[in-house]
Protein backbone atom coordinates (compact mmCIF):
# COMPACT_ATOMS: atom_id res chain seq x y z
CA UNK A 1 0.00 0.00 0.00
CA UNK A 2 1.53 3.30 -1.15
CA UNK A 3 0.90 6.73 0.34
CA UNK A 4 1.62 10.25 -0.83
CA UNK A 5 1.75 13.26 1.48
CA UNK A 6 0.65 16.51 -0.16
CA UNK A 7 1.25 19.82 1.60
CA UNK A 8 -0.91 22.70 0.35
CA UNK A 9 0.25 26.27 0.89
CA UNK A 10 2.13 28.90 -1.08
CA UNK A 11 3.96 29.84 2.13
CA UNK A 12 5.77 26.48 1.94
CA UNK A 13 7.00 27.17 -1.57
CA UNK A 14 8.18 30.65 -0.59
CA UNK A 15 10.22 29.21 2.26
CA UNK A 16 8.26 31.12 4.89
CA UNK A 17 7.29 27.87 6.67
CA UNK A 18 9.15 24.56 6.89
CA UNK A 19 6.98 21.49 6.30
CA UNK A 20 7.52 19.44 9.45
CA UNK A 21 4.25 17.56 8.96
CA UNK A 22 5.51 15.30 6.17
CA UNK A 23 8.23 13.49 8.16
CA UNK A 24 5.90 13.18 11.16
CA UNK A 25 3.18 11.56 9.03
CA UNK A 26 5.72 9.31 7.32
CA UNK A 27 6.82 7.93 10.68
CA UNK A 28 3.21 7.47 11.81
CA UNK A 29 2.34 5.56 8.62
CA UNK A 30 5.41 3.34 8.92
CA UNK A 31 4.10 2.11 12.27
CA UNK A 32 1.01 0.67 10.56
CA UNK A 33 2.90 -0.78 7.62
CA UNK A 34 2.04 1.85 5.00
CA UNK A 35 4.90 2.92 2.74
CA UNK A 36 5.28 6.58 1.81
CA UNK A 37 6.61 6.95 -1.74
CA UNK A 38 6.20 10.68 -2.34
CA UNK A 39 6.24 14.04 -0.52
CA UNK A 40 4.66 16.82 -2.58
CA UNK A 41 4.08 20.53 -1.99
CA UNK A 42 1.72 22.72 -4.03
CA UNK A 43 0.60 26.33 -3.77
CA UNK A 44 -2.89 27.68 -3.08
CA UNK A 45 -4.03 27.32 -6.67
CA UNK A 46 -7.00 25.12 -7.69
CA UNK A 47 -5.60 24.24 -11.11
CA UNK A 48 -2.27 23.09 -9.75
CA UNK A 49 -3.90 21.25 -6.84
CA UNK A 50 -6.05 19.30 -9.32
CA UNK A 51 -2.98 18.46 -11.38
CA UNK A 52 -1.30 17.08 -8.27
CA UNK A 53 -4.43 15.09 -7.36
CA UNK A 54 -4.57 13.50 -10.82
CA UNK A 55 -0.89 12.57 -10.65
CA UNK A 56 -1.07 11.25 -7.09
CA UNK A 57 -4.13 9.08 -7.76
CA UNK A 58 -2.25 7.31 -10.55
CA UNK A 59 0.77 6.40 -8.42
CA UNK A 60 -0.49 6.21 -4.83
CA UNK A 61 -3.29 4.46 -2.95
CA UNK A 62 -3.55 6.88 -0.03
CA UNK A 63 -3.42 10.67 -0.43
CA UNK A 64 -2.88 12.66 2.76
CA UNK A 65 -3.29 16.43 2.51
CA UNK A 66 -2.14 18.97 5.06
CA UNK A 67 -3.04 22.65 4.90
CA UNK A 68 -5.66 24.68 3.09
CA UNK A 69 -8.50 23.98 5.54
CA UNK A 70 -8.80 27.45 7.06
CA UNK A 71 -11.63 30.01 6.75
CA UNK A 72 -10.05 32.39 4.22
CA UNK A 73 -10.36 32.58 0.44
CA UNK A 74 -6.98 30.95 -0.17
CA UNK A 75 -7.95 27.83 1.83
CA UNK A 76 -9.00 25.66 -1.08
CA UNK A 77 -8.21 22.03 -0.33
CA UNK A 78 -11.66 20.60 0.42
CA UNK A 79 -13.51 22.62 -2.23
CA UNK A 80 -10.92 21.73 -4.89
CA UNK A 81 -11.13 18.02 -4.07
CA UNK A 82 -14.94 18.11 -4.32
CA UNK A 83 -14.72 19.99 -7.61
CA UNK A 84 -12.17 17.53 -8.99
CA UNK A 85 -14.54 14.62 -8.40
CA UNK A 86 -17.62 16.70 -9.34
CA UNK A 87 -19.24 16.01 -5.96
CA UNK A 88 -21.59 18.33 -4.09
CA UNK A 89 -20.54 19.89 -0.80
CA UNK A 90 -22.73 19.87 2.30
CA UNK A 91 -22.34 21.60 5.63
CA UNK A 92 -21.79 19.10 8.42
CA UNK A 93 -24.08 19.91 11.41
CA UNK A 94 -21.72 18.44 14.01
CA UNK A 95 -18.83 20.49 12.61
CA UNK A 96 -20.96 23.66 12.65
CA UNK A 97 -21.74 23.03 16.31
CA UNK A 98 -18.09 22.34 17.17
CA UNK A 99 -16.96 25.56 15.45
CA UNK A 100 -19.58 27.62 17.28
CA UNK A 101 -18.64 26.02 20.61
CA UNK A 102 -14.95 26.80 20.01
CA UNK A 103 -15.67 30.53 19.80
CA UNK A 104 -18.29 30.59 22.57
CA UNK A 105 -15.81 28.96 24.96
CA UNK A 106 -13.44 31.84 24.27
CA UNK A 107 -16.05 34.56 24.51
CA UNK A 108 -15.73 35.37 20.81
CA UNK A 109 -18.10 35.69 17.86
CA UNK A 110 -17.51 33.48 14.85
CA UNK A 111 -17.99 34.86 11.34
CA UNK A 112 -19.67 33.31 8.31
CA UNK A 113 -16.27 32.52 6.88
CA UNK A 114 -15.57 30.22 9.83
CA UNK A 115 -18.58 28.09 8.91
CA UNK A 116 -16.94 27.44 5.55
CA UNK A 117 -14.79 24.98 7.47
CA UNK A 118 -17.84 22.82 8.17
CA UNK A 119 -18.26 22.04 4.46
CA UNK A 120 -17.36 18.56 3.22
CA UNK A 121 -18.05 16.36 0.18
CA UNK A 122 -21.40 14.71 0.75
CA UNK A 123 -19.99 11.17 0.93
CA UNK A 124 -16.90 11.96 3.03
CA UNK A 125 -16.51 11.35 6.77
CA UNK A 126 -15.41 14.05 9.19
CA UNK A 127 -12.16 13.88 11.13
CA UNK A 128 -12.87 15.94 14.25
CA UNK A 129 -10.53 18.70 15.36
CA UNK A 130 -10.58 18.78 19.18
CA UNK A 131 -8.33 21.85 19.52
CA UNK A 132 -9.10 23.99 16.47
CA UNK A 133 -11.87 25.02 14.08
CA UNK A 134 -10.85 23.13 10.93
CA UNK A 135 -12.06 19.52 10.76
CA UNK A 136 -10.56 17.14 8.24
CA UNK A 137 -12.14 14.47 6.06
CA UNK A 138 -11.67 10.79 5.34
CA UNK A 139 -12.92 10.00 1.86
CA UNK A 140 -13.02 6.65 0.10
CA UNK A 141 -12.92 7.62 -3.58
CA UNK A 142 -12.35 4.10 -4.90
CA UNK A 143 -15.69 4.04 -6.71
CA UNK A 144 -14.71 7.24 -8.51
CA UNK A 145 -11.23 6.16 -9.59
CA UNK A 146 -11.85 2.47 -10.29
CA UNK A 147 -9.03 1.44 -7.94
CA UNK A 148 -8.30 1.54 -4.22
CA UNK A 149 -7.91 5.18 -3.24
CA UNK A 150 -8.45 7.00 0.03
CA UNK A 151 -8.04 10.69 0.80
CA UNK A 152 -7.42 12.22 4.22
CA UNK A 153 -7.11 15.92 4.96
CA UNK A 154 -5.63 17.64 8.01
CA UNK A 155 -4.88 21.25 8.96
CA UNK A 156 -1.37 22.50 8.39
CA UNK A 157 -0.97 23.48 12.07
CA UNK A 158 1.14 20.63 13.50
CA UNK A 159 -0.50 20.41 16.93
CA UNK A 160 -3.93 20.12 15.29
CA UNK A 161 -2.68 17.39 12.96
CA UNK A 162 -1.28 15.46 15.94
CA UNK A 163 -4.58 15.75 17.83
CA UNK A 164 -6.58 14.51 14.82
CA UNK A 165 -4.29 11.79 13.58
CA UNK A 166 -5.58 8.89 15.66
CA UNK A 167 -9.15 9.23 14.39
CA UNK A 168 -7.97 9.54 10.78
CA UNK A 169 -5.73 6.51 11.21
CA UNK A 170 -8.61 4.51 12.71
CA UNK A 171 -10.76 5.30 9.66
CA UNK A 172 -7.94 4.10 7.46
CA UNK A 173 -7.49 0.86 9.37
CA UNK A 174 -11.23 0.18 9.33
CA UNK A 175 -11.11 -0.13 5.55
CA UNK A 176 -11.19 -3.85 4.79
CA UNK A 177 -8.50 -3.52 2.14
CA UNK A 178 -6.05 -2.31 4.79
CA UNK A 179 -6.64 -5.04 7.37
CA UNK A 180 -3.72 -7.10 6.10
CA UNK A 181 -1.47 -4.08 5.83
CA UNK A 182 -2.18 -2.89 9.34
CA UNK A 183 -0.76 -6.13 10.74
CA UNK A 184 2.69 -5.21 9.40
CA UNK A 185 4.96 -2.69 11.05
CA UNK A 186 8.25 -1.05 10.18
CA UNK A 187 10.79 -0.89 13.00
CA UNK A 188 14.14 0.88 12.76
CA UNK A 189 17.24 0.97 14.94
CA UNK A 190 20.43 2.99 14.54
CA UNK A 191 24.12 2.43 15.15
CA UNK A 192 26.49 5.40 15.47
CA UNK A 193 30.11 5.28 14.29
CA UNK A 194 32.98 7.71 14.76
CA UNK A 195 36.37 7.96 13.04
CA UNK A 196 35.26 6.51 9.71
CA UNK A 197 33.92 8.15 6.55
CA UNK A 198 30.59 7.25 4.98
CA UNK A 199 32.14 5.85 1.80
CA UNK A 200 34.59 3.60 3.66
CA UNK A 201 31.86 2.38 5.97
CA UNK A 202 29.57 1.72 3.01
CA UNK A 203 32.21 -0.42 1.29
CA UNK A 204 32.36 -2.66 4.34
CA UNK A 205 28.58 -3.14 4.32
CA UNK A 206 27.89 -3.44 0.58
CA UNK A 207 26.29 -6.90 0.75
CA UNK A 208 24.12 -5.97 3.73
CA UNK A 209 22.93 -2.81 1.97
CA UNK A 210 21.63 -4.94 -0.89
CA UNK A 211 19.25 -6.91 1.33
CA UNK A 212 15.51 -6.31 1.05
CA UNK A 213 14.48 -7.00 4.65
CA UNK A 214 16.07 -5.78 6.86
CA UNK A 215 17.39 -2.79 4.95
CA UNK A 216 20.67 -1.11 5.86
CA UNK A 217 21.46 2.52 5.04
CA UNK A 218 24.29 4.84 6.18
CA UNK A 219 23.76 8.56 6.86
CA UNK A 220 26.58 11.03 7.29
CA UNK A 221 26.23 13.50 10.14
CA UNK A 222 28.33 15.96 12.10
CA UNK A 223 31.40 14.00 13.28
CA UNK A 224 29.62 10.65 12.92
CA UNK A 225 28.09 8.17 10.49
CA UNK A 226 24.74 6.68 11.46
CA UNK A 227 23.68 3.29 10.14
CA UNK A 228 19.93 2.69 10.08
CA UNK A 229 18.68 -0.90 10.11
CA UNK A 230 14.96 -1.28 9.33
CA UNK A 231 12.76 -4.37 9.17
CA UNK A 232 9.15 -5.06 8.28
CA UNK A 233 7.35 -7.78 10.19
CA UNK A 234 4.03 -8.73 11.73
CA UNK A 235 4.98 -7.14 15.06
CA UNK A 236 7.71 -4.94 16.55
CA UNK A 237 9.09 -7.96 18.37
CA UNK A 238 9.49 -9.95 15.16
CA UNK A 239 11.09 -6.94 13.45
CA UNK A 240 13.60 -6.66 16.29
CA UNK A 241 14.44 -10.35 15.85
CA UNK A 242 15.19 -9.73 12.16
CA UNK A 243 17.34 -6.71 12.98
CA UNK A 244 19.40 -8.28 15.79
CA UNK A 245 21.72 -10.51 13.70
CA UNK A 246 22.28 -7.75 11.14
CA UNK A 247 23.25 -5.31 13.87
CA UNK A 248 25.62 -7.86 15.34
CA UNK A 249 27.27 -8.43 11.97
CA UNK A 250 27.70 -4.68 11.40
CA UNK A 251 29.31 -4.24 14.81
CA UNK A 252 31.64 -7.18 14.13
CA UNK A 253 32.79 -5.68 10.83
CA UNK A 254 33.21 -2.17 12.25
CA UNK A 255 34.40 -2.99 15.75
CA UNK A 256 37.21 -0.43 15.56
Amino acid sequence: MKAEIIAVGTELLLGDIVNTNAPWISKALSKIGVDVFYHTAVGDNPTRIKQIVAQALERSDILIFTGGLGPTEDDLTIATLADYFDVSMISDPASEKAIASFFIARGMQHSKSNLKQALRPEDARVIDNPIGTAPGIFWDVSSKTGRQNWILTFPGVPKELYAMWEQGQDYLLESSELQGVSARVLHSESLHFFGIGESTLGEKLTDLMQQANPTVAPYVGRSEVRVRVSAKAESPEQAKQLIAPVKAEIITRLSD
